[in-house]
């Protein structure tokens, strides 16, 4: 039978209407397929729609082209809310409108593994949800999506395979055919996203959207603190759909579905580069969209849209806005010269979320039209879908409250709350499934409850803090089922022994595989266990508390959008205590207190805060008291706020400042627990017994509260009563084999077997730490009249065995200096990675200007590449931890401080002498020291001056301001932070390269502070006193002369110094080996014994 497909290649009109597959259009497919024998070679003869043919590449690349200016891609809020769209982003435009996605891809599937996917099918949600499977894929082909090839190509064609397929239905939501790029049964098995590299995609952003919108509403308001503020979404049409796969590739995506077999064209909806496949378009859209506001023309050209559009009315004489405040971190939406700042675009995936004022409302949406045409296309419904969801956009309502990303924004009221139809679904869920009635529940349907609230807690904050139990029961039930398992099934107890394999550098490839996906199959089980629990005492007390809230719809659940950009503070309160008493004040609030303990407590409180022995267990800890100031400070402020009429509807921000890390993180982390009676447990002004914190424990346990919610001291008993519980001596444990338990217990305890330890995993602590937990051990048994155990006065095996330890970790935290040879190695490095911003160009500079200036880590890194970390004065200022751009000078002659390098010319630079360094927060407390550094132009590449120069440069190319951090470097398109932990790993890894016989103890002396370390020992081989040194390093006491080391340059000098020595030995020997007689052979026996020999002889 002959078979015309050459009308694949024409026109589809009416495709829109299409109700079902055509069975001829299936043939036209088996028949191309035949004729070509090749599903790749069928994509390029068909092209047209299915591979979008209609795109003008070189069109859509000109019209970027003049936006494109940032070389970072958006990851977080940017302040300027800037137009741009970086190099990388239109290379992955250009790459993927050139069919070439994904980015790369190369697996050879042995025939065995296709054959095991093809029986397996798919999910059997399909057969479920047949009708909506069928609709959904008569969708996806007649908007070419898909090519509908016979079943048996499945089969026959060896560039296709079966990816299974489910079906996700939501409320409110299309159905969507979910592409499952995870599936697989076994460990020997791959699937797609296991062999689909990521490396070189595009790299996904999306999700700081959401902040940087409710940025963008607060600096609106405060620019128009009297003009409604409009918001308004536009949702981009199958946006993962649009980039199309290559023709090469299309069985590779595809699938089986009854008795036809879809080859993907267009990128599928599961894959684990379907979002960064997208993720350059729609950053591209936002920054065209964004460039385009001033655009004139737009607004005429898509009237036609426009006027679909519905307006709320406008506000009436009676309606107030809420107000918002400028500040340093927002200054509204004009620009110093008092012209409007272009409205951004917000894309979160496909939704486009809009904010302006009327007047600039109908030219944002026309923006954002015509830049989603030009980048996707232009409207062509006869031939194919509309890029903008014309359903959508005829539903559109433009008005002061809209719900977007699945939240309720309130531009009058500047909220964010939860949509009234979701709070009522919640409330459905607790009434009906949660009532009081209902004693049991399985692990489903806690995290079922559990992630319904979490997304509460999304636009109603408080309610993180009120699901304590609800967290520990989950946790205590994945704890309770896995042990159950491990108890009934033979199977499970053989996968959990699997998945508890430590992978290590000698672990097979395969092997690593199989216990990676055991760890992943006990997880699934556990998680999906049919075992049921009963609800307690405090799950049931949360429970019932939270029903009553939600059930209370006079309560918004709703978060002012204030508390949730970021903000300087507006007020500053500080205060102190002392074991007699505590105080408060604020210069801003104009208040101060006082209190005395004694008087308002008891005596007993201040006897027992003022003991000197903190093992004592009725002592206080100051931490507490602390933490009764901070508590106090902040009533304080409320009460100011109320007598002096302050305005609190912009929500001010107080800085509770606190100068004890203890109470502060009391304050920010312990009120996550339940405020239902968990915090009255144990508190340190009960003066509790052992009776009361065993009951606590076992209550915590029983809970699941995990060790972190419970205080250290709590948390290190109930550590030691598990462990000899675990050992079988809970009965015995405080009378018989003491020594011995405490031994062994030590012993664990060193091998690293501490709270934070896990099954596979370590976790070693300092022998200090360790002599914590000995103290609660000896607190506990002080409790039962028992003799403590462990005295450190009193030799024991314990003591011997951590006073070897502690001279372990004496050694080991000495840091070693670098070598000369390895800071060579850093500079060779730098000259090969030919990067003038890259990480190694940064690093060789740093160490540069560190074997100078002696830099400590917290001087010249930070902790998180992308998080930049403050000191706090005691007058709330906050000071960044490392350099700022602005903290390095340069001056002339004379001593003559220049202007910013921005300002100079290259002459004016050849002619400055000297650079300094401003170290506004040092340890020696000698803060805002300003350290001068002379420049040496007999070795430019070694020269302080230089490579403060290129510091400074490099910071400023990539975008810093003069108030930002210097310790900048360029990875890819990203700027990020050099961090201490980076330094130290490189540093290591440079020191390897140079002595890669280097054993591992000596390896990890090498850490970022080895730069401190080698400055020392570079003025010490130059014989510069110690005067010298603590000047020039800036140090205050004699403790540098730990850091001082027999480097080979001192050995030489010993050398050198006993030069004299030997010359005058020499001179004073009477004979040389040759010249002494021969010795005769002795006969008979030999008399091996020695005599007692005196010093003397």
């Amino acid at each position: 039978m002959a078979v015309d497909f050459s009308p694949l290649r024409d026109g589809r009109p009416g495709y829109a209407t299409q109700e079902e597959i055509p069975q001829e259009r299936i043939d036209m497919f088996g028949a191309a397929f035949l004729h070509y024998g090749d599903l790749g070679l069928v994509a390029r003869y068909v092209g047209g729609e299915y591979l979008g043919d209609w795109r003008d590449g070189e069109a859509i690349l000109s019209a970027l082209d003049p936006i494109l200016d940032a070389d970072i891609v958006p990851s977080s809020v940017d302040s300027s809310f800037g137009q741009h769209l970086s190099h990388e982003d239109r290379d992955h435009i250009e790459r993927i409108l050139n069919l070439q996605t994904p980015a790369e891809f190369n697996w050879e599937e042995p025939a065995h593994h296709k054959a095991a996917f093809l029986r397996r099918g798919n999910s059997p949600t399909v057969a479920q949800h047949a009708a909506t499977v069928t609709k959904t894929l008569n969708k996806e082909e007649r908007n070419h999506h898909l090519m509908p090839f016979p079943g048996w190509v499945g089969r026959f064609s060896n560039t296709a395979r079966h990816v299974q397929q489910t079906i996700l239905v939501k409320n409110g939501k299309k159905a969507r055919l979910i592409w499952n790029g995870t599936d697989k049964r076994y460990s020997w098995e791959y699937s797609m996203n296991d062999v689909t590299p990521t490396e070189n995609e595009a790299p996904i952003t999306f999700g700081y959207v959401y902040l940087a919108f409710c940025v963008w509403l607060w600096n609106l308001r405060i620019s128009y603190p009297d003009e409604e503020i409009y918001l308004a979404f536009i949702d981009i049409s199958s946006c993962f759909r649009w980039p199309r796969i290559s023709p090469d590739l299309v069985g590779a995506f595809g699938f089986v579905m009854g008795s036809i077999y879809f080859a993907a064209n267009a990128m599928v909806f599961g894959s684990v580069v379907s979002a960064s496949t997208w993720e350059p378009f729609r950053r591209a859209i936002a920054a065209l969209a964004t460039s385009y506001y001033f655009s004139s023309g737009l607004v005429r050209k898509h009237w036609s849209l426009l006027q679909l559009v519905q307006w709320d009315a406008a506000p009436g004489d009676g309606v107030r806005f809420a107000r918002a405040r400028r500040c340093g971190l927002n200054h509204g939406v004009f620009n110093e010269d008092g012209s409007r700042k272009a409205t951004p675009h917000w894309i979160y995936v496909d939704d486009n979320l809009l904010a302006d004022i009327r007047a600039g409302m109908f030219r944002t949406l026309a923006a954002a039209a015509e830049a989603i045409f030009t980048v996707l296309g232009f409207p062509a419904v006869a031939v194919r879908q509309c890029a903008v969801a014309l359903d959508k956009w005829k539903e559109l309502f433009v008005s002061y409250k809209l719900v977007l990303l699945g939240l309720e924004f309130n531009t009058r009221e500047m909220t964010v709350s939860i949509p009234h139809a979701y709070r009522q679904e919640v409330c459905d869920l607790l009434n009906n499934h949660w009532h009081r009635g209902r004693r049991s529940f399985t692990i489903n349907e806690i995290e079922t409850l559990v992630g319904k609230l979490g997304r509460v807690g999304q636009a109603f904050r408080p309610m993180y803090h009120l699901m304590g139990s609800l967290y520990k029961s989950v946790a205590f039930c994945l704890n309770k089922a896995e042990a159950y398992k491990l108890t009934v099934s033979k199977d499970f107890r053989a996968l959990l022994r699997r998945s508890r394999t430590k992978i290590t550098n000698d672990t097979s490839l395969q092997e690593a595989r199989a216990i990676r996906f055991a760890a992943q199959q006990a997880s699934r089980q556990t998680h999906h266990s049919k075992k049921t629990f009963h609800i307690c005492k405090s799950l049931r007390e949360e429970l019932d508390f939270l029903t009553a809230l939600m059930n209370d719809f006079s309560i918004p659940l709703s978060t002012f959008i204030g508390h949730i950009v970021p903000r300087e503070p507006d007020f500053v309160a500080a205060g102190d205590a002392c074991p007699w008493g505590g105080g408060g004040w604020s210069t801003d609030l104009r208040f101060w207190w006082h209190i005395d303990f004694a008087a308002t407590f008891s005596e007993d409180v201040v006897r027992r805060a003022s003991k000197e022995c903190q093992r004592d267990p009725a002592y206080i800890s100051i931490n507490v008291l602390e933490t009764v100031v901070v508590i106090i400070n902040y009533a304080a402020a409320l009460c100011a706020c109320a007598i002096d009429g302050v305005d609190i509807s912009a929500c001010p921000m107080l800085l509770n400042y606190c100068d004890n890390t203890s109470a502060c993180s009391w304050i920010n982390k312990k009120c996550r627990d339940s405020l239902l009676g968990l915090l009255p447990e144990i508190s340190p002004l009960g003066n509790p017994s052992i009776d009361d914190i065993e009951r606590a424990g076992k209550q915590r346990l029983a809970r699941s509260a995990d060790d972190k919610a419970a205080n250290t001291a709590d948390a290190r008993l109930l550590f030691f009563l598990n462990y000899v519980e675990c050992h079988g001596r809970s009965h015995n444990y405080l009378t018989v084999d003491v020594e011995r338990i405490l031994f062994t217990y030590t012993t664990w305890l060193l091998s690293g077997n501490s709270i934070k330890a896990t099954d596979t995993k370590p976790f070693y602590i300092k022998v200090g730490t360790i002599k914590g937990y000995l103290g609660e051990v000896n607190k506990h048994y002080a409790s039962h009249a028992e003799p403590p155990p462990y005295d450190s006065r009193v030799k024991s095996r314990t003591k011997e065995l951590l006073d070897e330890a502690a001279k372990y970790e004496d050694e080991c935290i000495k840091r070693a200096p670098l070598s000369d040879a390895v800071v060579a190695r850093a500079y060779e490095l730098a000259e090969e990675e030919n990067d003038r911003h890259g990480f190694r160009t940064i690093v060789w500079h740093f160490i540069n200007i560190g074997r100078f200036a002696g830099l400590r880590r917290q001087e010249y890194a930070m902790e998180k590449e992308d998080t930049i970390q403050y000191y706090q004065l005691p007058s709330g200022q906050l000071v960044a931890r490392a350099f700022l751009v602005e903290d390095v000078r340069f001056c002339f002659e004379g001593g003559v401080e220049t202007p910013r390098l921005t300002e100079l010319s290259n002459d004016d630079r050849d002619q400055c002498v000297a650079a300094g360094l401003l170290y506004k927060i040092q340890k020696n407390r000698q803060n805002r020291q300003l350290q001068w550094y002379n420049r040496n132009r007999s070795y430019p590449r070694f020269c302080f001056v230089n490579s403060a120069f290129h510091l400074v440069d490099n910071a400023l190319y990539l975008g810093q301001a003069w108030d930002e951090p210097l310790c900048v470097y360029k990875a890819g398109d990203v700027t990020k932070m050099l961090t201490g932990l980076q330094m130290t790993e490189y540093l290591r890894f440079i020191t390897l390269l140079v002595f890669p016989r280097i054993s591992t103890s000596e390896l990890n002396r090498i850490s970022s502070h080895s730069i401190r370390v080698y400055a020392a020992c570079l003025l010490h081989e130059a014989g510069k006193d110690a005067a010298y040194i603590k000047l020039r390093l800036r140090w205050l006491s004699d403790c540098f002369l730990g850091y001082l080391r027999n480097t080979n340059t001192i050995r030489e000098q010993h050398n050198d110094a006993l030069d004299s020595a030997h010359t005058t030995m020499m001179k004073c020997l009477r004979f040389v080996l040759s010249d002494l007689p021969e010795i005769p052979a002795i006969g008979g026996p030999v008399d091996l014994s020695f005599p007692d020999l005196e010093d003397e002889d």
